[in-house]
């Protein structure tokens, strides 16, 4: 459990430094969720949204856009945010997240 802890600090900690440095629009109807990077919002949301957790994001490095693999359970799965993607969900009316493991599980 602590390695899983540890490595989802990291992702978080990453993922604010980037979400601070870049103005990334939400899309899809995907929330905005403060300090967290738009883009890993954005992938995950459309990505759960279709049943898988497995997302690809584009990262902003100062060589340019690249594309990575996130696990949004691993991401997301204690963040607050996956209650605001699960109410949107709702209010779209789509049903396929419920697919993804920590998704579902998640307590609202």
């Amino acid at each position: 459990m602590l390695p899983r802890l540890v490595a989802v600090a990291a992702l978080v900690a990453l993922m604010c430094a980037v979400a601070v440095a870049q103005k990334v629009p939400a899309v899809g109807g995907a929330p905005v969720c403060n300090l967290v990077d738009q883009n890993v919002v954005n992938a995950c949301f459309e990505s759960c949204g279709r049943g898988m957790k497995i997302a690809t994001a584009d990262r902003i490095t100062s060589a340019g856009k690249v594309k990575v693999q996130v696990d949004c359970c691993v991401a997301f799965g204690g963040h607050s945010c996956m209650c605001q993607m699960k109410k949107a969900w709702k209010a779209q009316g789509k049903s396929a997240q419920n697919n993804v493991g920590c998704v579902r599980e998640k307590a609202c």
